[in-house]
């Protein structure tokens, strides 16, 4: 948070922290509050904000936005099991596992919990007036086109007869949490490109190797403390009068020697058996991002990094004509999950149904 509020989302160069902290801190001081709301000296207790430094201000309100944050959960029942979306009602009503067991991992728990939805004979389904969602214009329902649209969200084509309706999605939106916490490339930054630059631009986009990348830091990486001059020409939103400018996600941070605490995290994910070399890793790195989770999403419009998408069914859509293209080996740095997507444009209501059966509303926690 402390980074946030000094950093490029409240418009400060990496120059400037210094700057960014008084201008904070005198913020908080001057404050009288509006509108029948305490001043903020009044919400920092056991801070004297008179005599207090502004890095002490900065930190402390930093720490309660923080500890604000960790209070958004979605809701939990008491064995401690996500309850709060038709989703969940469906699985507790079908008796289906509704989290991995002690001890097994998400993706054996996602494989095992496709099996007993493959094999649902009778389902139970969910359609609950009395539980209308708040944030939400939808009504509290899992019916048989949700349930169809979650049969392909974790059918994989691989193993199944190779025509039939697979999303695949579970390899990297894994339950509970519908999310793997690692990074992939969806192709969302090829995407872009391509939409500005015409299809089979990003293919051809000129990216440097390691060496070369990291002995010109103002040329090649986003700028940093150290290098607060750098161009960042890989980390900004292609443009029609600057070809050869995109946002190729990982790829700036990775081996980056001015970003060094993600650093082994990121070579877990990447090269968790050490076999590739950095050269390597730094290819695989090219175009992935973060993998979001998948629950409420109605609350997160616009989709994808770039919030180019405005509906679920564009992300959909986006998803079907990406993973067509890996397959034609028209996708730069293509994810090995996209081998097992196959989705006619049949698939796409009932997935989107699925998707929206994961919304549901944040409950404070306890």
């Amino acid at each position: 948070m402390a980074g946030t509020f000094t950093g490029r989302n409240f418009g400060w160069l990496p120059q400037e922290r210094a700057e960014a902290v008084r201008q904070f801190a005198r913020v908080i001081r001057e404050d009288t509050g509006a509108d029948g709301q305490a001043p903020y000296a009044a919400l920092l207790q056991g801070v004297d904000i008179a005599t207090a430094s502004d890095e002490k201000i900065l930190s402390a309100c930093a720490r309660l936005v923080a500890d604000h944050l960790r209070t958004l959960r979605f809701s939990r029942d008491a064995a401690g099991l996500h309850d709060g979306s038709s989703y969940d009602a469906l699985l507790a009503l079908n008796r289906l596992p509704r989290a991995p067991a002690p001890g097994e991992a998400p993706a054996r728990y996602a494989r095992r919990l496709h099996e007993a939805v493959a094999a649902l004979k009778v389902p139970r389904f969910v359609d609950d007036p009395a539980r209308r969602l708040s944030r939400h214009d939808q009504p509290f329902r899992f019916g048989p086109q949700e349930l169809e649209g979650m049969r392909i969200f974790f059918r994989g084509s691989i193993g199944y007869v190779r025509t039939a309706s697979a999303g695949n999605c579970a390899e990297c939106h894994v339950p509970p949490h519908f999310t793997d916490r690692s990074f992939h490339n969806t192709g969302a930054a090829q995407d872009a490109y391509d939409a500005v630059h015409g299809e089979g631009a990003f293919m051809k986009l000129d990216v440097p190797a390691l060496v070369a990348r990291n002995a010109g830091p103002d040329r090649w990486l986003p700028p940093s403390a150290r290098h607060p001059r750098a161009g960042g020409v890989f980390m900004v939103s292609p443009a029609k009068d600057t070809p050869g400018r995109a946002d190729l996600g990982l790829w700036n941070v990775y081996a980056n020697p001015d970003l060094p605490a993600p650093q082994a995290l990121i070579e877990w994910k990447l090269n968790p058996e050490g076999r590739l070399s950095p050269d390597g890793v730094l290819a695989l790195a090219l175009a992935r991002f973060k993998t979001p989770g998948l629950r409420s999403l109605g609350q997160s419009a616009p989709y994808l990094h770039h919030g180019r998408l405005r509906t679920i069914k564009e992300v959909l859509q986006f998803y079907k004509r990406m993973s067509d293209l890996a397959r034609e080996d028209g996708m730069r740095n293509a994810p090995l999950e996209y081998a097992a997507m196959h989705l006619p444009e049949a698939d796409i209501a009932p997935l989107a149904a699925f998707l929206r059966a994961l919304n549901e509303d944040y409950a404070p926690s306890r």
